[in-house]
């Protein structure tokens, strides 16, 4: 059974309920705005009665079998789930005190939200041998929190929140992580950044053809190459016209090359 109660009616009710209840020790929880974070109430299980309050506003109750939904607007992105408060698609609003009362007992805790930007100069496709900034800006970070850049390369030592690129190397390549961490948690925000112009030397083989004068046989050869660079097809064919019918591969070069 859900009901719904106004703040009006709901006023005594809390005051009673965390004034004459006794205190627990709480937690300082940590978001993005926009994201989605989990309140722990501090106990695993209860017997009669569990409440949450955000502030003074009243959220969910559960009082024995009867359920009891609050109405200010972060009832509809909230849900409990055993013990805990799921909060969905966070607001800046939603950040301050939050209680919960677990047979009696007040677990008061924090909510602290971050607005996190990451951003690449001069853009995200860099030039091999380049320079660039890595910058993760962190709106309404607390006092003993930490920013640092994390590169796709799992050898290299993490950056702070501003990394400069000098000069660009492939081990650049990637998805950079932005990560925020406040004790026992851990936020992250993803830059994938691309390295262009790498010019490394291949060795591949080439169709390229000679043909024996006397047994019309071909034989490939290998060609060092550039990437990029497109492949030539060389051919050495001797008086084509005036011979038999040859094989598959000079008649290719009879119509693909020079006499």
């Amino acid at each position: 059974l859900n009901l719904i109660f106004t703040p009006c009616l709901l006023t005594p009710f809390v005051f009673f309920s965390v004034l004459g209840a006794l205190s627990a020790a709480g937690e300082v929880f940590v978001a993005k705005v926009g994201g989605k974070v989990t309140l722990n109430c501090g106990v695993s299980s209860y017997r009669r009665s569990l409440q949450w309050f955000h502030g003074n506003d009243f959220l969910h109750s559960n009082i024995f079998l009867f359920s009891m939904l609050g109405a200010v607007e972060l009832v509809r992105r909230s849900v409990v789930r055993q013990t805990n408060l799921e909060i969905s698609s966070v607001k800046e609003t939603d950040a301050g005190r939050f209680t919960c009362s677990a047979d009696g007992t007040v677990h008061q805790h924090s909510l602290s939200l971050f607005s996190v930007s990451v951003s690449v100069v001069p853009s995200a496709d860099l030039l091999l041998g380049s320079e660039a900034t890595l910058q993760c800006d962190v709106k309404g970070l607390i006092e003993g929190c930490e920013v640092k850049w994390r590169s796709p390369n799992v050898g290299s030592p993490e950056w702070s929140p501003t990394a400069q690129l000098k000069p660009v190397t492939s081990s650049h390549d990637g998805t950079w992580q932005c990560i925020i961490t406040c004790g026992s948690n851990r936020l992250s925000e993803d830059l994938t950044i691309t390295v262009q112009g790498n010019t490394q030397t291949l060795e591949m083989k080439t169709p390229v053809f000679v043909i024996k004068r006397k047994t019309n046989v071909c034989f490939p050869f290998q060609s060092r190459l550039l990437q990029h660079q497109q492949q030539q097809l060389h051919c050495a064919a001797r008086r084509i016209a005036q011979r038999p019918p040859l094989p598959l591969c000079a008649q290719f070069l009879q119509n693909s090359c020079s006499k």
